[in-house]
C-alpha cells in the first residue's frame, strides 16, 4: 500500500488514541513527515473548514446551528464560486490548500512555511504534513486560494445560510 492509503487506514475506524503510535510505526515502511500538532478534543470539536477559515472557538459549539455540521465544504465551494476566495498559482504561507476528488471539494488546510500544510482530518487530530501526505480519501487534486479574514468569512457564512446579521 502507498503512504496515502496507509494514512486512510490509520485515520478511519481506528481509535484516535492509537494514531500517534500508528504514525510512528508507519515510518518503518513509509517515510513521512506527518506530525500531530493538536490532539482531538471532543469538547472543542471542529472540522477542516472551520480550522482553515480560522473560525475555531469563535462560533457556537459544533452541534449548534453555527457549528461544524453546517459549515462544511459546500460553504467553501460557495466562497470559491462567488469569488471570495481567489485562486493562486503557488502555495504561499497563509493560503488555503483545497483538495478535490472528482471535481468536488473534500478537504482544506492552511499552507505553512516551506509548503507544508496544517489540516484537520475528519473528527481526528490536527496535523502538519507535506502537501500530499494526506489520506487518499481526501482527494487527488490540489488547488490554492487566498484566505479571507475570519470575520468576513463568518458574515458570508450567515448570508450563505440565510441567517440574519
Amino acid at each position: 500500500m502507498c503512504l496515502r492509503a496507509e494514512l486512510t487506514r490509520i485515520t478511519q475506524g481506528v481509535d484516535l488514541d492509537k494514531h500517534p503510535d500508528l504514525l510512528a510505526e508507519l515510518l518503518a515502511t513509509h517515510p513521512h513527515s506527518v506530525e500531530i500538532v493538536q490532539l482531538a478534543d471532543p469538547e472543542v470539536d471542529f472540522n477542516c473548514v472551520m480550522m482553515a477559515l480560522d473560525l475555531v472557538g469563535s462560533v457556537e459549539p459544533p452541534c449548534s446551528a453555527l457549528g461544524r455540521y453546517h459549515m462544511d465544504t459546500s460553504f467553501l465551494r460557495h466562497l470559491i464560486q462567488e469569488g471570495n476566495l481567489t485562486p493562486m498559482d503557488e502555495a504561499n504561507p497563509g493560503a488555503l490548500a483545497v483538495y478535490y476528488a472528482e471535481g468536488e471539494i473534500r478537504h482544506v488546510g492552511i499552507v505553512l512555511d516551506g509548503g507544508r500544510v496544517r489540516s484537520k482530518w475528519g473528527a481526528g487530530h490536527l496535523y502538519e504534513h507535506d502537501a500530499w501526505e494526506v489520506p487518499d480519501t481526501l482527494g487527488d487534486e490540489l488547488r490554492y486560494f487566498n484566505a479571507i479574514d475570519p470575520d468576513e468569512a463568518f458574515t458570508l457564512f450567515k448570508e450563505f445560510k440565510g441567517w440574519e446579521n
